[in-house]
């Protein structure tokens, strides 16, 4: 009886021809990969013909490797979270570079399941030590604290990256790994860079100084006992604005700076506009604010973008201190530290600290709605459609359903938890019924919310607004400037300090007069003093603008291991870190000092606005001619002028690279991972939404063999499988195989299983040839498919494929063997022993004796039977 006759004995398990197990196969360069994750990464090239012995290429998955990753993966002081491991080939590309940098650790995360197969490899284990580790999803936390986690967040050395194979989702359970991991890091990188008062934060600190009005001290309780509303940028927003509208003059209105546009749009006018963030962007999303009229006020963080606060033409108030240096003179008393990641968290804590015991949320969502939108209309996120790529996390709305956030999100979600704790006097309520559950706030919706008959009494606002008359102002700006000029002095001495503590260490290790370390050693102890001393407060500026320099030299390095080499290297980046950014806070500081004389100088009649506008192009700030505009008669000049056309230009600038920033977040390509997403967490209208939203792109043509797929999984859901097998085969029909072969792959192995679910084995097994041609470690499902099917000649046209690939798979082998003998093929046992080098010496003994036995068989045709 042949091997086909046998197989049709029995009814054909055509599932389970499609599952994959986790097994090492050595490729024909040499290379050991779980072919199931990693086949079409490492797979030789097609036709290639084996080589055998010590003429082996050098390894195929490391030449991969190296091309994809370079030297991201070996930069000094780094902690690299990595999901996956490529088959542990990942391991070894860590390990092969040498020298291993400097003050560097590997964590590598693998699902459970595929973390015990590569444990039971001997030679992946000899890959792990205290530097490089190979961990599993239970254990990475315990391990990451192990590696000095908090550390390598403080020095801003904390990298997530992905395997080859994480990256192409050859196994959904990195996808799952790469939300948790994402959500988890971002959370943390938050918590921990929140208790630091980094470089990016200090320079608009300084450089928004010249234009605040005060600070926060005069907003304490000004509305004690009162009610709020706080006005989000999320896509809420759109069902909640016409109550806005309907009773505008009831309420008071704190709303963030992004939501400008909308408002203006509708004609609303926030009493308070808040904004938080120090970058580009900020501008960009909120350039409309500037044309709200005196009454609305301005409230910003300690580190705005310095252009936000410059353009500004009204009431500008500091939640923070206004210099970030201890000084009376110029700080208020009390600070607000930004709690969250959003300027809705700042929102909420002033509405706290301003005395509201009520605060309603309009806009607050923290999460996407079933069509992706992250944003309400009229911002450019809105305009330029749903997010396509972005590690999702699963959380319950107020309605009950489940919806998906990014981590960021996450995060903030947690961090207004804390300020709903925090602030136990205040009554939190978001009436959005799709909006993320956050405890502490309540969900109470609009229509069940009682409104005031009577308009809202703003008058204390009012009162503290036009107290800020011309002298005031200018009492506080002559004692900002003598504060910058003090700081100024004093930050060039620290640089000169640091300057001698550079060479005095130098010379201190150089031991060319060793009677003299004695000298070199007081010397260095002599200038920390005075940093700890009569330069305090510069010298403090300059090490928290140097901090994360300042710890790569003390962590997560072992001192005592380090040569006099490397010990005088961590000291002179020290002295040299806090020469820099002295240096460099000097010319900030020069800087606002223009700026000072310049805000001085708006309030001296006798200046004219051409002069004043003149200083804002020298000083480049531009910007600042809107002030002039709102506040000083102005006449045509060439100087006026040529600041617009400055700003002008710049926010043009700007406006492009947000159109860049939003393509990048929705490209089509990226959709893959969230349609699929989607598919395996059951979520039909949610995929039906995407799938819609690819059909819209802007980008059609690559966007459509995307929405294709979205639509047949959808279809597969619905149980509709002659729907979605049309779908999936219009993506194998114009897919750009160049740019799109992981969507192809993936659309072939659909339509293979909905063949196999519709009793078509013949037309499953066409696809499915097809899709082992792009990925290598299907062929040996191939294989199955075609035995099951009594096609020996296709299994046996598979099995040669596969061992192309993979010639030391001896199970495979002895597979094709059983078929050379079963359809009594004489030249096929010798065919099979090429593959005899490539196997382990223990399996090649045991393959040398079973090709015997199947010689033997062929002689003896009669017992083959």
């Amino acid at each position: 009886m042949t091997t086909a006759e046998r197989s049709s004995t029995t009814t054909p398990d055509y599932r389970g021809s499609l599952t994959s197990s986790r097994e090492w196969l050595q490729t024909q360069q040499g290379d050991w990969i779980l072919p199931s994750i990693n086949a079409r990464h490492f797979g030789a090239q097609q036709g290639a013909t084996p080589e055998t012995g010590d003429k082996r290429s050098k390894s195929h998955a490391q030449l991969v490797l190296a091309e994809h990753f370079g030297d991201r993966l070996h930069q000094e002081d780094r902690l690299y979270v990595i999901i996956g491991s490529d088959s542990g080939q990942l391991l070894r590309y860590i390990r092969e570079h040498a020298p291993m940098p400097r003050g560097s650790r590997w964590l590598i995360i693998e699902p459970e399941d595929i973390l015990q197969t590569l444990r039971q490899n001997p030679a992946i284990s000899a890959l792990c030590d205290d530097f490089v580790q190979l961990v599993g999803f239970n254990e990475w936390q315990e391990q990451a604290a192990l590696l000095q986690l908090p550390a390598y967040f403080r020095i801003d050395g904390v990298r997530l990256e992905r395997s080859l194979g994480a990256l192409d989702g050859t196994d959904p359970q990195y996808i799952e790994l790469t939300a948790h991991l994402d959500a988890h890091l971002t959370a943390e990188r938050f918590r921990k860079t929140a208790e630091l008062n980094l470089a990016p934060f200090i320079e608009p600190n300084i450089l928004s100084a010249p234009n605040f009005h005060g600070g926060i001290d005069r907003f304490k309780n000004l509305f004690a006992g009162q009610r709020a509303v706080i006005i989000a940028g999320g896509p809420s927003l759109d069902d909640q604005i016409d109550w806005l509208l309907e009773h505008r003059d009831t309420l008071f209105i704190i709303a963030v700076s992004r939501v400008s546009g909308r408002l203006q749009d509708v004609g609303i006018t926030p009493d308070i506009v808040v904004t938080v963030d120090p970058f580009p962007i900020s501008l960009t999303v909120s350039r409309q604010m500037f044309d709200f009229p005196e009454q609305t006020v301005l409230m910003a963080s300690s580190h705005p973008y310095p252009r936000i606060t410059n353009r500004w033409p009204h009431s500008l108030f500091c939640t923070g201190p206004l210099v970030p240096w201890p000084d009376d003179s110029v700080n208020d008393r009390d600070a607000l530290s930004s709690a969250g990641p959003t300027v809705t968290h700042m929102a909420a804590q002033l509405a706290g600290y301003m005395g509201f015991r009520e605060v309603i949320f309009c806009g607050l969502d923290l999460c996407h709605t079933p069509d992706g939108r992250t944003h309400a209309a009229g911002s450019s996120e809105a305009s330029a459609g749903p997010i396509m790529e972005f590690s999702a996390l699963p959380v319950v709305t107020n309605s009950g359903e489940s919806a998906w956030t990014t981590p960021d999100y996450f995060a903030g979600i947690q961090a207004m938890s804390e300020i709903a704790e925090q602030s136990n006097t205040v009554r939190f309520i978001n009436p959005s019924t799709n909006a993320a559950v956050i405890d502490g706030i309540e969900h109470v919706p609009l229509d069940r919310i009682a409104v005031p008959t009577t308009a809202f009494d703003r008058d204390p606002l009012d009162r503290m607004r036009q107290d800020t008359d011309n002298e005031a102002r200018k009492r506080h700006l002559n004692a900002l400037a003598e504060s910058l000029e003090t700081i100024e002095n004093d930050l060039g001495k620290v640089a000169n300090l640091a300057q001698l503590g550079l060479e005095s260490n130098q010379a201190y290790f150089n031991l060319t007069h060793p009677d003299r370390q004695k000298r070199h050693k007081r010397r260095m102890q002599a200038i920390d003093r005075l940093f700890e001393g009569r330069f305090r407060r510069a010298a403090r500026l300059a090490q928290q603008a140097a901090k994360r320099a300042i710890m790569r030299t003390a962590l997560p390095h072992d001192f005592f291991a380090l040569d006099r080499h490397q010990a005088e290297s961590l000291a002179s980046q020290y002295y040299d870190a806090i020469r820099e950014q002295a240096r460099r806070l000097t010319g900030t500081i020069a800087l606002a000092r223009e700026r000072v004389a310049t805000r001085l100088l708006e309030h001296d009649q006798n200046a004219s606005a051409d002069e004043i506008a003149r200083r804002y192009v020298e000083h480049d700030e531009p910007e600042r001619v809107r002030w002039l505009e709102a506040n000083r008669a102005t006449v045509a000049s060439s100087a006026i002028e040529q600041a617009q056309s400055s700003y002008a230009t710049l926010i043009d600038g700007l406006l492009e690279k947000d159109r860049q920033r939003n393509w990048e977040k929705r490209s089509p390509r990226a959709s893959l991972r969230q349609i699929e997403r989607l598919f395996s967490s059951r979520k039909a209208e949610g995929l039906r939404s995407l799938a819609e939203s690819l059909d819209r792109h802007q980008d059609a043509e690559t966007a459509r063999p995307y929405a294709h797929y979205a639509h047949g999984l959808k279809h597969e859901l619905d149980g509709e499988l002659p729907e979605a097998a049309e779908q999936h085969a219009r993506v194998i029909d114009q897919v750009d195989t160049q740019h799109d072969i992981v969507l192809l792959e993936h659309a072939l192995l659909r339509l293979t299983h909905i063949n196999l679910e519709a009793n078509d084995p013949a037309t499953a097994l066409t696809v499915l040839q097809t899709a082992a041609s792009i990925n290598p470690g299907h062929w040996r499902l191939v294989a199955r498919l075609a035995l099951l099917e009594n096609d020996a000649e296709t299994g046996i046209t598979a099995l040669t494929r596969h061992l192309e690939q993979f010639p030391g798979d001896v199970e495979r082998v002895k597979q094709m063997v059983r078929l050379f003998v079963a359809l009594e093929i004489p030249d096929g046992v010798p065919f099979c022993e090429q593959y005899l080098p490539y196997c382990a010496p223990a399996a090649r003994l045991e393959l040398e004796a079973f090709l015997k036995d199947a010689r033997n068989a062929l002689e003896s045709p009669g017992e083959s039977s």
